[in-house]
This record gives C-alpha cells, structure tokens and sequence, in this order.
C-alpha cells in the first residue's frame, strides 16, 4: 500500500489489523524477544518429566498393579541382567513411577552415551550403582524364593494326594482279595452234585444236605453269585 495514497472507504481498519496480524506474526513467531514474548528454556527436571531432554534416553518398564516385585529393578541388558547405567527418572510420575487401573510404571534415565562397557562414573555413583544392583538381584532371588516356596507347597500338597490314592488303591485291591476268596470259599461249599442213580439231574451238594431234599443245582446261592451286576 503506498502511504501517501488514500484508502478506500471501510478498508483502512482492516488492512491496518491484517498488516499489524503479519507483523507480529514474523517478530512475534521468529524473534519473541523483540516483541515483548520471551519463552523461558525448560529446566532439567522439566526435560526429564517430558522425558525430552536431548542429552538422555529414557525407558520405561511395568508390572501389574500392587503385585509387581521388580518396581525397583532397571531395564534389562541385551544378556537379560538388571542394566546399572539406568537411573531412576525421580522428575517423571511420582517420583519416578506411577500407578493405574491395572498396572505400575516405573520410569528410567540414562545419558546417551552410557553403555555397560562404556561410562565414566565418580566412585559415589560407582558405589551407588553397585548397591543398586545388588538390590536388584537380591529383590529378583527374593521373588524367586516365594516362587519356588510357593511350588513346593503345592508339589508337597500333590504328593500327599498321591499317597492317599495309593493307600486307598492299596485298600480297595485288599478288599477285594478278601471279598473274591470268600466267594470261591461260598462256590466251594455249593459245588455241583449229581446222583449215582439213573437221574441224570444235578444238584447242590450243600443246600442238599442242610434242606433234606433234592435242591437243583445252581442252587440260589449260586444263581445269586452268577448275577451279573446292574448298573
């Protein structure tokens, strides 16, 4: 627009908001401080709760909500085993971890060039480090202590199960030794008879001799013992 020249009627409010819009869009967008909009850096903590900051990495590991044992146990390695160069990110969460509707979060930190081979550590971080691990490994054999425990309750538990079965198999062939010897004993004392006369008709030995009479054989004792169960 030349300045010297009029503006249409209606046009000048407009075109004088849209150039002053332009305006502080390049100062205010491109240079903040010139037009009175100053952003301030984040801090360290603030980098770290975004998990952001350029210079770390982070990591987050989870576990089931109120039962998860290894909340203090860092990211793994690529061989499996608590890797000590990771630090608890204490500006993420609460502290550090947070809690959900069925899980836990713990979160983690580690400048980007640490490595387990390769980082350069004072003798209080060295011996921070140390405790930290070992308290990692004592948390993970103290887990599987309550695994193994809780296994050989039910394996201790199975076994006995296992012995009761065997007594009552044991129980259960005796009884049936005794109840399949009592009735030979009963078919022994009911054995088949037949006369010396011309009757060619055979009859029970034992009902024979206790009626007075001639008892055909299978007698009912016998008939009863040849029954084949229902079931």
């Amino acid at each position: 627009m030349n300045p010297n020249s009029t503006p249409p009627e209606g046009s000048s409010a407009r075109e004088s908001t849209s150039e002053a819009e332009e305006v502080h869009g390049v100062v205010g967008g491109e240079n903040g401080a010139q037009a009175g909009v100053q952003r301030l850096p984040l801090s360290e903590s603030e980098l770290h709760a975004r998990q952001a900051h350029p210079d770390w990495e982070y990591a987050t590991t989870e576990g089931p909500r109120k039962r998860w044992h290894d909340i203090d146990v860092p990211p793994a390695d690529e061989h499996g085993d608590p890797d000590p160069t990771w630090q608890r990110n204490t500006d993420a969460g609460r502290m550090g971890w947070e809690r959900f509707d069925y899980t836990e979060e713990s979160y983690w930190r580690r400048p980007k060039t640490a490595s387990a081979e390769q980082v350069e550590e004072t003798p209080l971080q060295a011996a921070r480090a140390s405790i930290d691990l070992r308290d990692a490994v004592i948390a993970q054999l103290k887990l599987r202590a309550e695994i193994a425990e809780a296994k050989a309750y039910e394996l201790d538990g199975a076994t006995n199960v296992a012995i009761r079965a065997i007594q009552l198999m044991q129980q259960a062939g005796a009884e049936r030794d005794a109840a399949e010897a009592a009735i030979a004993e009963v078919r022994s004392v009911h054995r088949q008879y037949r006369s010396a006369c011309d009757d060619a008709n055979d009859y029970c030995a034992h009902c024979n001799q206790i009626s007075g009479g001639w008892i055909p054989w299978p007698c009912p004792t016998i008939r009863a013992l040849d029954k084949q169960p229902t079931v």
